[in-house]
């Protein structure tokens, strides 16, 4: 290149900077931000949050390149992030390009930029999609250029929609930690992240990964908040979690949008009981853990179990937390177990039906395809091993639990 163009590409920069310098200031809203930085560098663009989610992004529907758009559509972009994450824990916001990605097929080039870092703690990442064979230096000034703007605008305190949605996350994901001498804490963060205003019960919804699925979790997230566009979304040990606001997303339409795909992906969930105070969070969140194996092996066939029909088991879940439950048994049941184990006998089934039936022999009967007659003989039978009527409602309540308590243990 001659001196003369080398003079000229510089001046075609500066009057380009210019005018950016001169427009970006005026834009308000993120998403008119993208919009400018695509349009000016034909390129499409996400930013990754310090855990590899996605927090911005443009549309990738009409990329040129196909090699690009499957790697996108594949996860494979989020986890390459996540390794940059891993390689560079000392990253300075706006330092010049931090690494350049080609695409083997057409060539295009990936730029990555850190945004801004609070606190020491790692930065968001802007990814620049570039649409042909080589990036030129000028390209790289004006993306770095948007990079600071980006930088900025995430900064400021009146953040836009889709950065306080995820901003909202980050909130849900702490009180996930709740601890209760830091109450007030959780309550102005709460209060600023603008989770407050919410009245209308909030659920949760938990969806327990296998080992495979854990390695596609950032895909299965844009699944899940693809099809509940108003919930926060995101990753929890092995669960994915979904928390939404039932005034937002009603619970049948929930169950319409993600009934299908899960089972599709073979996945198990649990949906909670309402809540109305966000630091319930933790707590509900641990009742859809703990209910999740005992309504598996219940309903084998059923992809998202209802919390409520099994919140009995979830209480002694907690229990169990502080003292061991099979204490409790009554000398009673366990000569009802025994007497099982030694003869081969079920009267501890039908027991439980009995039980599960509220004390009414013939649906006990119709439940577990027994004759009512032989109910009634195997009743009296059981009364007489464990020495109790079953006709006091208070003994019966107490015997249902510590069956609950049996099953709890056994899985």
């Amino acid at each position: 290149m001659s001196e003369v163009q080398k003079v000229q590409n510089l001046t075609d920069l500066y009057d380009q900077a210019y005018v950016l310098l001169q427009k970006i200031p005026e834009i308000k809203q993120l998403d008119d931000l993208v919009l400018l930085c695509c349009s000016t560098l034909n390129a499409s663009l996400f930013i990754n949050d310090p855990q590899g989610n996605i927090i911005v992004h443009s549309s990738f529907e009409d990329a040129p390149c196909p090699s690009w758009t499957e790697r996108i559509k594949r996860g494979r972009v989020q986890n390459a992030v996540n390794s940059l994450y891993a390689d560079n824990r000392n990253l300075r916001p706006m330092s010049n390009t931090l690494r350049h990605d080609k695409c083997s097929i057409e060539g295009c080039t990936r730029l990555y930029f850190p945004l801004h870092a609070e606190d020491g703690h790692r930065p968001n990442i802007l990814n620049l999609f570039i649409w042909h064979t080589e990036v030129t230096q000028h390209e790289q000034a004006i993306a770095a250029i948007f990079a600071g703007a980006f930088s900025s605008m995430l900064m400021r305190q009146e953040l836009p929609a889709i950065t306080l949605h995820e901003k909202q996350i980050h909130v849900i994901c702490e009180l996930l930690d709740y601890k209760a001498g830091l109450k007030n804490y959780y309550l102005r963060t709460i209060t600023q992240s603008g989770l407050k205003g919410y009245t209308m019960p909030f659920r949760i919804l938990c969806i327990r990964m296998n080992e495979a699925q854990l390695q596609q979790e950032n895909l299965l997230i844009l699944e899940i908040a693809h099809r509940l566009p108003q919930a926060w979304c995101f990753a929890h040990d092995a669960n994915l979690v979904a928390v939404f606001n039932e005034e937002e997303i009603p619970v049948s339409e929930m169950l319409a949008a993600l009934s299908e795909h899960i089972a599709r992906l073979q996945m198990t969930a649990c949906l909670s009981m309402p809540f109305y105070d966000l630091l319930r969070l933790r707590y509900t969140f641990e009742d859809c853990c703990s209910v999740l194996p005992v309504a598996a092996q219940k309903e084998p066939d059923t992809r998202i179990h209802l919390a409520e029909r099994y919140q009995c088991h979830a209480f002694l879940s907690r229990c169990r937390q502080y003292f061991p439950l099979q204490d409790y048994y009554p000398e009673s049941l366990t000569r009802l177990m025994e007497h099982d184990r030694e003869t081969g006998r079920s009267y501890l089934t039908t027991l439980t039906a009995y039980l599960e039936n509220n004390m009414n022999a013939s649906a006990a009967a119709k439940s577990i395809f027994m004759h009512r007659n032989t109910m009634m003989q195997q009743l009296e039978k059981i009364e007489q091993i464990m020495g109790v009527s079953l006709q006091d409602k208070d003994l019966c309540l107490y015997l249902q639990m510590c069956l609950k308590i049996h099953e709890l243990l056994n899985l």
